[in-house]
This record gives C-alpha cells, sequence and structure tokens, in this order.
C-alpha cells in the first residue's frame, strides 16, 4: 500500500483557516471561486510530497524568492478517487532550495527532514560523478527551475508550454523521483501577515491542460464575468460555461475526507523532532481546514462537464437525509446549480443523527425515457453504491417504479454513505459520479445525443503533449486521459453481450499517423475489475521501438511501423498481429485493418481487448486538415469531437467479422442567436484538393 502524506506539518499552522483562504465560493463576491487553498503558517514551513512523484519547479511571476513546485504524481492514494494530474506547492521560499548567485542546489542542514529533495538531488549527482569520473554539483536545472528564467534564452519555456509537456521533455536532463514524504521545500510563511502556503490538486480533464503561466502565478482564483439581467440563452450558457473551469480542481479537505470515508490512513509530520511521520486517521487532517464539514457532491455528464451542462435536464435532483427515531429519509428537491452558484453541490455543514456513518438518498433527473429512447448508467469514481452491491461502483438506472411505470421525471433511488464529524455534521468528502446517457434513437438535433461506439468519444481537445519533435521510424508518443473524459459506452452497438463501461480515451502519433484510441476502464456487470492508473495498456510516453524493427516486415523508406502494428509488442500481447485485408465491399475493393489472434485457443486473454480497443486513424497530413476544419467552421474553446457518420457503422458480416465504411465529421455546438439556442452542428471532412467527402473503412473483430 502506498503511503499519502498530508502537504505540511501540523504544528506550523498559526491560525484556524478562514473562508477567505479556503477552496471554495470567495466570501462576498459571487463571481469568484477560489481553487488555491491556502494557510497562514510559521515562516520556513517544510512542505512534503504528499505521493511518490515528479517535482518540477518555477519561478514565481512577481516576488524573486518565491517559487511554485508542481508535483507530477506516480501513485495516487490506495483509495478510489478520480485520477490527479498534478499537486501544486505556492509560496516556498526559493533560498532555501537555490542559491541564487551560483544557481546551485544548497546542502541540507538539520533543519531539513532526512528525507528532502537536497539530499536526493545530491545523491544523484554523486552517483553520475563517481560513474563518470566527474565532480559536478547540483543545480537549478536539475529540478527545471531553469524553464522559466528568462535569462536563459536557450532554455526558457513560455506561459502555454504544458507542464506535462516539460515533465517528458527529452532534452538530456532528467527530473528527480521523490517518495512520498519527501520534504520538498520551505514555505516563505511568515503568519498573518506573511505569505499564505497554498496548496492545490489538479485533476485530469480534456481541455483545461495545466500551462507553465498557470503554474508561475503566486495565486489561483477562477473569475467569471456578471450575467447580464434578462440574459438570452446563449449569454446564460456562455456564462455557465465559464464557470465549469472550478470542476478541474478539487478542496485538499474532501481528498482527506475521502480517506478517511474509505477508512484510508495517512501520515502526518507533527512537528520539528518528528522526522518519519505518524500515521493517524484522516480526520486529524480534515479537522485543520475550514471545510471540515463540507460534503461535495460531483455529477459530470459523458464528456466531463456538469450533468446539466448540455440542458438536457432540469437543474434540480432530489436528496434526503437521514433522520433521528425514523428509517424514513427527509427528502427534498435541491437545485444543484443555486446551492453555491456554481456548478458544483456542496452540503455545508449538513446536520445529520449522531453515529460514525449516514446514508445519502439522491434522485437524478431523467429525460426522454417515454417509448425507452434512453438509457441511463451512473458510474462513482469515489464510494460504492449502497443496496445494490453486486454492482458496486456502476449501475444502470431503472426506468420504471417499483409498480411497473415509466418515471417521468427521477430515476430510481440511490443511496450512498458517508462519515460523520465529531459534530454531528457530514464530514469532509466528495462524491464523484458520471451520469451517462445512450440515445438508441434520434430525438431531436437541439442536443448532441450518442448512438455508437464512436460517438464524441475523441474530443480534438486531446493533445499531443509529449513534445512535438519529428519521430524516427518506429517510434511513438502516447497522451492518456482518463476514464472521467469519456462517455460510458454500451455495447449491444455492436453484439448482445449489453455490457457497459467507462472508458480511457488517448491519442498517438508515429512518424505517419495519428490515432485516436480508447480502451475500457471499468465493466458494468463486472465490479471489481479496473485498470489501476497508470493505466492498463499502455502509458503515457515517448516509445523508440528501434528494437523492434527486425520483427516486422519492414521496409525502409516505404512506411514506418505504426502506433498499432506496435502497441501489442509493448503489452506483452505478442499473440496479436495487426494485419491488412482486402474485401469487396459494395462491389469496390477496399482495404481494412485489424488484430489477428495467432495464439492456441486456450490462451487468448489479452492486455488488448480487440472487440473493446477502438480507434480512429489519420495521416499526420489529414490530421492537421482536420484541425484546421475544426479551427475554422467551430467556436474555439468547446468541445469538438472527430467521429465517423452512423450512415454505414460495422454491421455487414464477412467470415464471422464485421465490416463498414462511413464518412468522417466533426460534431460540436453552434450559437444560434437569431432563435437564441445553442444547438448541434456537424461539418464533414473533405479532402482538401479532391473536395471528397474523406471515408473511413471499419474492420470489427470477431464478437
Amino acid at each position: 500500500m502506498s503511503e499519502f502524506f498530508f502537504f505540511t506539518q501540523q504544528d506550523v499552522l498559526s491560525q484556524n483557516q478562514t473562508d477567505t483562504l479556503a477552496f471554495g465560493p470567495v466570501p462576498s463576491s459571487p463571481l469568484e471561486y477560489r481553487v488555491n487553498n491556502q494557510f497562514l503558517v510559521s515562516a520556513d514551513a517544510p512542505a512534503f510530497a504528499v505521493v511518490d512523484g515528479i517535482p518540477l519547479v518555477q519561478q514565481c511571476e512577481s516576488d524573486p524568492n518565491c517559487i511554485n513546485i508542481v508535483l507530477y504524481p506516480f501513485k495516487t492514494p490506495d483509495f478510489n478517487f478520480p485520477n490527479i494530474k498534478l499537486f501544486v506547492y505556492r509560496g516556498i521560499r526559493k533560498d532555501s532550495i537555490i542559491n541564487s548567485t551560483t544557481g546551485e542546489i544548497f546542502q541540507a542542514d538539520s533543519t531539513w527532514k532526512t528525507d528532502n529533495i537536497l539530499t536526493t538531488l545530491h545523491d544523484l549527482q554523486n552517483k553520475i560523478n563517481q560513474d563518470a569520473g566527474t565532480s559536478e554539483v547540483p543545480k537549478a536545472e536539475n529540478l527545471g527551475y531553469h524553464y522559466s528564467d528568462s535569462n536563459d534564452i536557450d532554455n526558457f519555456k513560455p506561459d502555454t508550454e504544458f507542464v506535462e509537456t516539460i515533465v517528458f521533455l527529452n532534452d538530456g536532463l532528467q527530473l528527480p523521483l521523490v517518495k512520498a514524504g519527501c520534504q520538498l521545500g520551505k514555505f516563505i510563511g511568515g503568519g498573518a501577515t506573511g505569505t499564505p502556503a497554498g496548496f492545490q490538486i489538479i485533476l485530469d480533464r480534456v481541455g483545461y491542460e495545466p500551462t507553465l503561466g498557470w503554474v508561475r502565478s503566486e495565486d489561483d482564483v477562477v473569475a467569471v464575468n456578471n450575467l447580464t439581467a434578462n440574459p438570452t440563452v446563449v449569454q446564460t450558457f456562455l456564462h455557465w460555461h465559464e464557470k465549469e473551469q472550478i470542476l478541474t480542481y478539487i478542496d485538499p479537505a474532501a481528498l482527506y475526507g475521502c480517506a478517511q470515508a474509505n477508512g484510508h490512513k495517512i501520515k502526518v509530520y507533527q512537528n520539528d523532532a518528528d522526522d518519519t511521520g505518524v500515521k493517524m486517521d484522516a480526520s486529524s487532517a480534515v479537522s485543520l481546514f475550514h471545510n471540515k464539514n463540507c460534503c461535495y457532491i460531483d455529477i459530470r455528464n459523458d464528456f466531463n462537464y456538469s450533468f446539466n451542462y448540455y440542458n438536457q435536464y432540469v437543474n434540480s435532483l432530489e436528496l434526503g437525509f437521514e433522520q433521528s427515531g425514523t428509517e424514513d429519509f427527509l427528502v427534498s428537491s435541491v437545485d444543484y446549480y443555486a446551492n453555491a452558484n456554481w456548478p458544483l453541490l456542496r452540503l455545508f455543514e449538513q446536520s445529520v443523527p449522531a453515529g460514525s456513518k449516514s446514508r445519502i438518498l439522491m434522485k437524478l433527473p431523467i429525460h426522454d425515457v417515454a417509448g425507452y429512447n434512453a438509457r441511463y448508467f451512473l458510474r462513482s469514481y469515489t464510494h460504492k453504491f449502497l443496496e445494490k452491491a453486486e454492482w458496486t461502483f456502476f449501475q444502470e438506472l431503472n426506468y420504471l417504479d417499483p409498480a411497473g411505470a415509466i418515471r417521468k421525471d427521477f430515476c430510481e433511488e440511490v443511496f450512498i454513505e458517508a462519515w460523520i464529524s465529531d459534530n454531528d455534521f457530514l464530514g469532509a468528502n466528495y462524491f464523484s459520479f458520471k451520469y451517462g446517457k445512450v440515445q438508441i434513437s434520434e430525438i431531436t438535433e437541439d442536443f448532441l445525443f450518442r448512438r455508437n461506439q464512436y460517438d464524441m468519444v475523441f474530443p480534438l481537445e486531446l493533445k499531443n503533449l509529449i513534445g512535438d519533435e519529428i519521430l524516427d521510424d518506429g517510434d511513438f508518443k502516447v497522451s492518456l486521459y482518463s476514464s472521467e473524459n469519456a462517455p460510458i459506452l454500451l455495447k449491444n452497438f455492436l453484439d448482445d453481450s449489453d455490457e457497459y463501461y467507462t472508458q480511457y480515451i488517448g491519442i498517438a502519433r508515429d512518424k505517419y499517423n495519428t490515432t485516436f484510441f480508447s480502451f475500457p476502464d471499468r465493466i458494468g456487470y463486472e465490479s471489481g475489475r479496473r485498470l489501476k492508473f497508470p493505466f492498463g495498456i499502455i502509458q503515457q510516453g515517448k516509445y523508440d521501438n528501434s528494437a523492434f524493427l527486425e520483427e516486422f516486415e519492414y521496409t525502409s523508406g516505404t512506411e514506418s511501423l505504426g502506433f498499432l502494428e506496435v502497441l501489442p509488442k509493448r503489452t506483452l500481447d505478442s499473440a496479436l498481429v495487426l494485419k491488412k485485408v482486402a474485401k469487396d465491399f459494395k462491389g469496390q475493393l477496399e482495404e481494412f485493418l485489424y488484430y489477428l489472434n495467432t495464439a492456441p485457443a486456450q490462451d487468448n486473454k489479452f492486455a488488448i481487448d480487440a472487440k473493446k480497443f477502438h480507434a480512429l486513424t489519420l495521416s499526420n497530413e489529414e490530421y492537421d486538415t482536420v484541425m484546421a476544419l475544426a479551427a475554422s467552421d467551430f467556436d474555439q474553446g468547446y468541445k469538438i469531437f472527430l467521429q465517423p457518420t452512423s450512415g454505414d457503422m460495422p454491421t455487414r458480416n464477412f467470415d464471422g467479422f464485421a465490416i463498414g465504411q462511413s464518412d468522417l465529421k466533426l460534431q460540436g455546438i453552434e450559437f444560434n442567436t437569431t432563435d437564441d439556442k445553442v444547438q448541434s452542428k456537424e461539418v464533414l471532412v473533405e479532402d482538401t484538393v479532391t473536395q471528397e467527402k474523406s471515408e473511413l473503412n471499419f474492420y470489427v473483430n470477431k464478437t
């Protein structure tokens, strides 16, 4: 079990955290939301790595003696929680780590814990010196500081550069790996008149990837424009779209509260004399936050926005809480968005009967279930559902009531369980849900509806985060995103298994091709199956596959070994081989790609499930054309999806395989100011030379 630490020392907090420094809506400022949690701490308060990870140091924008530290996690806490992209420590004293005159890393003195970043860097450099026969000392660039030094013309990176691009940058510099509990630095601190210590948690979210400019700021508060009186539908949508930014962040009190809810202990350094940390209940850390009694209910739609982002439902849900002396719940309708006037439900100091745990009843709004036009699924990323233990974290919501009548407003009752703080409030907690809807038949074009396994799975916001250098033959790079960013998939589009699952999505680039791909995260009817971070098939990064060249019939100068061909070798699925086959389709000979299983029948289980691994591959030139079309034909800053049309998806059977052909299109939204509505928009992708529609061939493995 990996260790999970509190971010600073328990005795350094100079006073109780106030609501102005806590994560959440800024008091007396309804258009601002604090996403950088702050504490007033004593001078030189230590900052600790909460998990194993890679630290990156960047200079603050205005204070020359202030640096911020990003921790890119290699491990996340051992309890169910959405995938965390970064931890950020703001307000670190630069001269506690770096000699500003020489740029060298200081040696650790007795004021540092034994496990600290200074000693780690010196030990690494000593090993290099021993191997190379040199006598160098570690410098600021060993922590990536030079990327923020505007005087270093050769290495400075602009504010627009993505943090992950720097972490994976292949320029000869290897950032160190630190263990959970390693002291990363010392906060400037200084009490009420000093610099607050900032600690921030950033989730993995497509379209909201953190940049260096964001890291370099001393503070982080989301501010949106005011909504005018009597706003139009379009103006209202744009206003709430701005507010969706806050869903990229999570309250640290809620993270530690989730640890408490899951019975997971944390380690805390109690004082200067404590050199290893003490394992204790997470509630001890939660009690230090202003939001110690703030329980969050975060319901996302299929695309990682709040559940009613596209205005497909009502804004309200029904919540019920236990009462003393009765088995009945006190149920009421709660406006999810008006609760705090942000797209996140906060239950602050919600009273419940005394005890250690309390159940919450929840009913979500549904839409157009009459005639069975849609199916609704709920995936929990943090807590098990009660009552239906066989489904644990995943269930399909029943559209019939106990009498068999069709529900018209809200789904069946869903029960979850929360922990109770000492003063009989719901303790700090975070309930994270994906509320997925699969449309079975078309109703209207006013909304984005999903009707096949490729519909709205691959947003063009998927970024090639691993640099932009030209790749050699056989090389490829991969950027991965967690299943919170992709829709729930109902498998009956291609078979009768009726399986449903969430899916990871990613983008891979090799010398000649760009591939969008997805693979399962958690299967609906297999509650214990999950591919844990850092992903089950392949990890994010750049891959040099020169070692595999001789294993394939490769002709240099003809074509590159692509991502799809090498992927089975990278996952030890050596029996899966990418094949190209020509088949007669509608009177023409068409070429299709598929994975051939060459293993014996009794040995056919692979990391890559060919029936659940979906991919769209374009040449790099075609990808550039698609991106240019999206830039010219759609408003920017909103989801634009690359997908086939629904015309001729893989349904034609050939020797046990399903084949098909489809046009390629972009799907997104547009603002119809004439009729005052936000509506769906589709644009076909055409060849820029011939003006012919681009086509995709599908060859789906045996079902």
